[in-house]
């Protein structure tokens, strides 16, 4: 069942009774000055459903059933059943009067008016009258949860309530079953309650499985970033006694030859070059004996006149790198550029990948002869 009544709006229901019980005349001009606000009724809809809605809102439930075939005995008193019940619905639905019911309306010929006369006359109620005005109460079984009803009051409707009447008449059957209304307001209060800790403890374990799955992936990423780092620290170990065996030999000192010495952090190597070697061969030297990688580190002249990098330099000979014959050398880290870092640089200024910000912990050195 639609339990919003959307299977019957109720202005078709009551354009319906005005089409049964209007003789072509409008039964409802009066009530008609707002059309924005539609009776507060449920239509459409089963019992069963009603009776759901009801038991949500702590409500009782006045079900309205009209008569099939009116003739000229019934006509009258189904025109003030008729009126009485839409004036209710409609003042409550514009806030008059707080109620504590739920109006429920069936066609008698209708499936589910068939199922609620059936209902109403298993609960106690007389169906052979016409029409009918019943006062339901939503009731819980506590064994097996099902919301079945009680009959608290039928109207004889010889005659039904008029507008005026049909008020007092439910409020006086609302204050007689009080403790039904409250029962009823403690009961969905202790579900609402038992749902949002329930709601609460799904949330609150889904929360602790997230952060054990982050956890797993985090120690996962750790476990495989430290077996990535150690195969590479051994690929660069190996690189480095490649560099080595590959390094031009150190002529002695004389004409055509530059002396390099280079201190980083507290150690400090020297050593003579042909001023045919590249810049390659110097920082391959500089990654063996330092054991730091060239794509790393900043190599500069004692007053950083001069400064060299791997990636740019590589392919330059020392003769053409303007030092003197004797050069005082020191070696600075670099912080390597990640993707994210590069697409900014590039909305900025066009830089090298390779030549970033240089860290401040650089050590300055001086040649000594």
């Amino acid at each position: 069942d639609d339990l919003t009544g959307s299977g019957e709006k109720s202005d078709d229901f009551f354009k319906w009774l005005d089409t049964k019980y209007g003789s072509g005349d409008r039964l409802f001009d009066e009530y008609d000055k707002d059309e924005t606000t539609p009776p507060s009724i449920l239509t459409g809809v089963s019992l069963s459903s009603a009776l759901k809605i009801a038991r949500s809102e702590a409500n009782l439930i006045l079900l309205y059933v009209p008569g099939a075939t009116p003739n000229s005995k019934t006509m009258e008193n189904e025109k003030i059943a008729a009126k009485s019940v839409r004036k209710y619905a409609y003042s409550q639905a514009i806030g008059e009067f707080k109620s504590h019911y739920t109006v429920y309306a069936a066609k008698r010929n209708s499936a589910h008016g068939a199922d609620a006369l059936k209902k109403a006359e298993k609960a106690g109620g007389s169906i052979k009258s016409s029409p009918i005005l019943i006062v339901l109460a939503p009731v819980t079984n506590k064994y097996s949860g099902k919301i079945t009803m009680k009959m608290l009051s039928q109207h004889h409707c010889a005659p039904p309530p008029d507008s005026e009447a049909m008020v007092p008449w439910l409020k006086a059957l609302r204050k007689r079953y009080g403790k039904i209304i409250k029962a009823m307001k403690v009961a969905n209060d202790e579900e609402n309650f038992a749902r949002e800790r329930e709601e609460g403890f799904v949330k609150s374990k889904k929360q602790d499985q997230k952060r054990k799955k982050e956890e797993e992936e985090r120690k996962e990423r750790k476990r495989r970033e430290e077996a990535e780092e150690a195969e590479r620290q051994l690929a660069l170990k190996e690189r480095r006694v490649q560099f080595l065996a590959s390094l031009p030999i150190e002529p002695p000192a004389g004409e055509g030859t530059t002396t390099l010495s280079v201190q980083y952090g507290n150690k400090k190597e020297k050593r003579r070059w042909e001023n045919s070697a590249s810049v390659e061969d110097i920082f391959n030297w500089i990654d063996a004996e330092f054991n730091v990688e060239r794509e790393k580190v900043k190599l500069s002249s004692a007053n950083g006149a001069k400064s060299f990098l791997f990636e740019e330099d590589a392919s330059t000979v020392l003769s053409s790198c303007g030092l003197p014959k004797m050069a005082g050398m020191r070696l600075e880290d670099i912080k390597m550029m990640d993707d994210e870092d590069e697409d900014e640089d590039e909305k900025g200024r066009n830089m090298p990948a390779a030549a970033t910000c240089i860290l401040q912990c650089a050590v300055f050195v001086s040649f000594q002869r």
